[in-house]
C-alpha cells in the first residue's frame, strides 16, 4: 500500500525488519526484494571468508535466472552460490500474529537444543542436494543464513563440532552464516564452513 514514506529506503528497510516483533527480520523482504537480500547476504558471507581466509573474492553478481542465485569469484574461479534461510516458519508466523519471541510461549518453543539444530542443517542440506541432482546441476556453495533470535553462534560451533560430517552429491561446500553478533570475535557476521573449504 503507497504511503509518505514509500521514497524513504530506511523507513521501508525498518519497517521490514520489525515485523512480527523483529523476528528473523534481517532477511525480511518485501516481493520485489529478493534480489537485494541475496546480494546483501553472499556480501556479508563473503566479509566473513576475508576474516578467516587470505582468499581473493569478486564482487556478487545477481544470477535472474537462478539458480544459482548469485555468482562470485574466489581467486579468478567463478562459483554459483545458492542461499538458503534457516528459519522456524511457525515460530515466525506466530509471531507475525502478534506472540513475543522474549517472552511467553513462543520464547520457550524458540529455544534450540543440538538434536532440533542437526534435523534442521540435515534437512535443508538433504532436500537441496535432491532438488540440484534432479536437475543435474552442480553447486558450488550452499549458504544457509539465519537470524534466529535464540540461536547464538558460540553454541551452534559446539553443535557443529559434534555433528557426523554432512554428505552432498551435487553440492561442494555448505556454509552457515548467522546475523551479526556484538562481542563476536570479529567483525563479520559469524560463519562456519559444515562441508568443504573455502
Amino acid at each position: 500500500m503507497a504511503n509518505e514514506h514509500d521514497d524513504d529506503p530506511l523507513i521501508y528497510w525498518s519497517k521490514l525488519m520489525s515485523q512480527g516483533h523483529g523476528y528473523a527480520g534481517v532477511f525480511n523482504r518485501g516481493n520485489d526484494d529478493k534480489a537485494i537480500v541475496e546480494v546483501s547476504t553472499c556480501a556479508e558471507w563473503i566479509r566473513s571468508a576475508l576474516s578467516v581466509t587470505g582468499r581473493r573474492f569478486g564482487p556478487v553478481q545477481h544470477n535472474p535466472r537462478d539458480p544459482p542465485d548469485c555468482w562470485i569469484t574466489v581467486d579468478g574461479e567463478r562459483w554459483g552460490v545458492e542461499l538458503v534461510e534457516l528459519v522456524e516458519t511457525q515460530h515466525k508466523k506466530r509471531a507475525k500474529k502478534g506472540e513475543s519471541p522474549f517472552s511467553g510461549d513462543l520464547f520457550l518453543d524458540a529455544q534450540w537444543d543440538f538434536d532440533r539444530f542437526e534435523n534442521r542443517i540435515r534437512t535443508i542440506v538433504q532436500e537441496k542436494d535432491q532438488k540440484y541432482a534432479k536437475a543435474s546441476q552442480t553447486i558450488d556453495l550452499l549458504i544457509i543464513h539465519t537470524a534466529e533470535p535464540w540461536l547464538e553462534s558460540r553454541q551452534a560451533g559446539d553443535w557443529l563440532a559434534a555433528m557426523p560430517p554432512l554428505h552432498a552429491s551435487m553440492i561442494k561446500r555448505v556454509s552457515l552464516l548467522m546475523e551479526y553478533e556484538p562481542g563476536h570475535a570479529v567483525e563479520a557476521w559469524p560463519m562456519f564452513m559444515l562441508l568443504g573449504e573455502i
